[in-house]
């Protein structure tokens, strides 16, 4: 009750108020509820330290809104500590008769005048008052700021100029007064904020990114908005197709954090190149000599930001640099980083020399420990916070004498979406200084990936360069900022595609998008058409495979065969491999053959019984099988396995086979059996939704996020 005295007459009353009662008839929302304060059988529990409190509230109380009632013991006896003469200087001193029914005010204003008290309420009336009190007292914490009271005017709507700095209205301030970020202006550059579960972080950010597009244009402020924890916070933003946000992760992977901040320091080195040539120093300069030319300035929010560093490898060692470096030098090109968070405690963090750059710091309701982190150690106002959405602004790095306390304001999401909605739609603009990509990012961690036509296309001819006979497959979505991954297969020993996972709609997926890229290439190659032969292994509960498999049995360069057919099919294709071989140096079509469930096909199994060099019509197929994958790859014919598990691959596929298996998929399973694949139990790490390509030709593991099967293109015809 100390510490509330003092937050009262810091934060609310300051030198504008004389007492709450005058701040309350202004304050609206934000007013104050009155304490009482009441001790029964005093001086009895009383300590050294309770006396210097209750001597402060007993000096400063009644100016903030605080008062105490004592009944004081006559047996118990006073501690040296205390001076019961203290208590008649701040209050009036009741002594009652022996009958108790009359009092007497006693001291030197009011010698001995009797007060005779009301009868006390009956026993049933006293319940139903406490019924009522505990009823309504669960709703006095709960301060309710709306959005209304903070928003621009329809006639300001994105009207405002960044040119000089931002000022974003986020709650009312406990003066009553609409309290905004500051940012662009002296030390307040960036901004840390935490707050505990349920403390209104997440309505913060929803207000101050809501409040920040409203006031300004695309033109004069863009978003990157990343989401590190689980939920679909940021997902508003991709629904309502912010038109100011160029990247929007949900549920972001490390991977894609970490490419975000390489994307906005080629941002940063791009505006670095464009002030030297216009001779300016930051962007409040570049706006004075060519105001024409628009720059943005761009605001990062990151939630729960230390995900980034949560292990001590490579990918947190390039967070810490370029976000150090952001934080450093983005304030010249006006780049400002939020930062946002639950605790600021543990092992891995950003530097403390980094955060100590970062002036402006919110606080929410916090436990003793974040408290210190976000303000200062001497600072612990953000321990005493009640209730949620109450928060501390403090834009001088936590000094104590900085604080200021504010309600955020809020909004429910139907409330957010439309205001969202509301907002002109406009071109994602394309400009190595401003969005270097010319395209909205936008990253979903908790689905698959969603299949885009045009960027995969753009991608598969990237990769191809101006040779549209190179084979290609595109995989999926990559998990960085990058385009969706391709890998390129040339002739030669080992290329062959193994994909190990029970996850049968991320095979069928796989499956989908190879055929693509395989098809999408030169059709023909001196007069013969690529083709795919498939085994279909697929089980009548195999929905995604069947519909993928489907699909392939509409081209005209799709061959589909079932587990009936595996005799006449590998007699075939072991033909085919058998003159290809006898006549290497003339030039064949690429042809994929691809095994979709690899443990539908007993035949295929290994065997010892066999010996190469069979004629065609006396080769069993698993002899036939491993032959193509020894000899295939270097004459243009190409396997395709999808296995679902590593039990498969190890009672089907012999050691020697295997090695001709160089590019392998593998999706989330066992450590062990990720190092029997791979050599490594990166697959062990996997998250929902993302596979591990590796070749071993340089044994680069590289994530990527299978498309969704029900977003594939329906044909593989061009």
């Amino acid at each position: 009750m100390a510490r509330h005295v003092e937050d009262v007459i810091q934060q609310s009353l300051r030198s504008n108020h004389r007492n709450l009662f005058e701040y309350n008839a202004q304050a609206g929302p934000m007013a104050i509820p009155y304490r009482l304060v009441v001790w029964d059988q005093f001086p009895a529990g009383l300590d050294e330290s309770s006396w210097q409190s209750l001597c402060s509230i007993l000096a400063s109380g009644g100016r903030c809104g605080v008062g105490v009632v004592l009944r004081l013991s006559q047996s118990t006896v006073w501690p040296s500590f205390a001076d019961p003469n203290k208590l008649s200087e701040f209050g009036l001193h009741l002594e009652f008769s022996a009958s108790q029914d009359v009092a007497y005010l006693r001291g030197d204003e009011f010698p001995g005048i009797p007060v005779r008290l009301a009868d006390s309420p009956q026993s049933d009336r006293v319940k139903e008052i406490m019924e009522c009190h505990l009823q309504d007292i669960t709703e006095v914490g709960k301060v309710v700021v709306p959005f209304e009271s903070i928003d621009v005017g329809a006639m300001d709507l994105q009207r405002a100029s960044s040119a000089e700095s931002l000022s974003i209205p986020i709650g009312i301030s406990s003066a009553g007064r609409i309290q905004s970020l500051k940012l662009g202006v002296g030390t307040s550059q960036h901004v840390l904020i935490a707050g505990k579960t349920g403390s209104g972080k997440s309505s913060l950010l929803h207000t101050m990114i809501t409040s920040a597009v409203r006031k300004y244009s695309p033109e004069a402020l863009r978003l990157v908005l990343l989401d590190f924890k689980k939920g679909v916070e940021f997902q508003v933003y991709s629904e309502s197709q912010l038109p100011h946000a160029d990247v929007i992760g949900i549920e972001s992977k490390r991977e894609f954090g970490v490419s975000t901040l390489e994307y906005l320091d080629r941002i940063m080195h791009a505006r670095g190149e464009l002030f030297r040539e216009m001779g300016v120093q930051d962007l409040a300069s570049l706006a004075r000599k060519a105001p024409s030319l628009k720059m943005p300035r761009i605001l990062v929010v990151i939630d729960e930001f230390q995900e980034l560093f949560v292990e001590d490898d490579k990918l947190s060692q390039q967070a810490t640099m370029l976000m150090d470096r952001i934080v450093r030098q983005g304030r010249s090109f006006g780049m400002h980083l939020v930062l946002a968070s639950q605790t600021l405690g543990g092992a891995y963090s950003l530097p403390r020399t980094t955060l100590a750059q970062m002036a402006v710091r919110i606080a929410l309701q916090c436990d003793s420990s974040d408290a210190m982190l976000i303000l200062s150690e001497d600072n612990t106002a953000a321990e005493r916070l009640r209730h949620s959405g109450q928060a501390i602004y403090n834009e001088s790095g936590g000094r104590i004498e900085s604080n200021q306390g504010f309600q955020v304001a809020f909004q429910n999401k139907e409330q957010q979406m439309e205001r969202l909605h509301s907002i002109p739609r406009s071109a994602i603009p394309h400009h190595p200084a401003i969005n270097p990509l010319g395209r909205q990012v936008v990253f979903e961690g908790h689905r698959p990936a969603v299949w885009n036509q045009k960027i995969v296309d753009a991608a598969l001819v990237q990769h191809r360069g101006k040779d549209s006979g190179v084979l290609a497959i595109v995989l999926g979505e990559s998990v960085s900022i990058d385009p969706p991954v391709v890998k390129t297969i040339a002739k030669g020993a080992g290329r062959n595609c193994l994909v190990v996972g029970s996850e049968e709609t991320i095979a069928a997926s796989i499956l989908a998008c190879s055929a693509y890229g395989f098809l999408r290439g030169e059709r023909t190659h001196d007069g013969q058409a690529r083709r795919i032969i498939l085994l279909n292994g697929a089980k009548p509960e195999d929905e995604a495979l069947s519909r993928v498999i489907q699909s392939m049995s509409g081209s005209a360069h799709c061959e589909i065969a079932s587990t009936r057919d595996l005799d006449r099919v590998m007699q075939q294709v072991h033909s085919e491999l058998v003159r290809r071989l006898e006549n290497p140096a003339e030039a064949y079509a690429p042809l994929l053959f691809c095994v979709a469930n690899l443990a539908r096909f007993r035949e295929l199994r290994k065997s010892d019984d066999y010996a190469f060099g069979e004629s065609s019509e006396n080769a069993k197929p698993d002899a036939i099988f491993s032959e193509l994958l020894r000899d295939g790859p270097s004459v243009g014919i190409h396997v395709w396995v999808w296995a679902d598990g590593v039990g498969t691959v190890s009672r089907w596929i012999s050691r020697q086979s295997l090695r001709d298996f160089e590019i392998r998929i593998l999706t989330q399973m066992s450590s062990n059996d990720s190092n029997q694949l791979i050599d490594s139990n990166a697959a062990n790490r996997l998250e929902p939704y993302v596979a591990l390509l590796q070749d071993d030709v340089d044994g680069k593991p590289i994530k990527f996020r299978p498309f969704s099967v029900a977003t594939l293109p329906a044909t593989f015809e061009d």
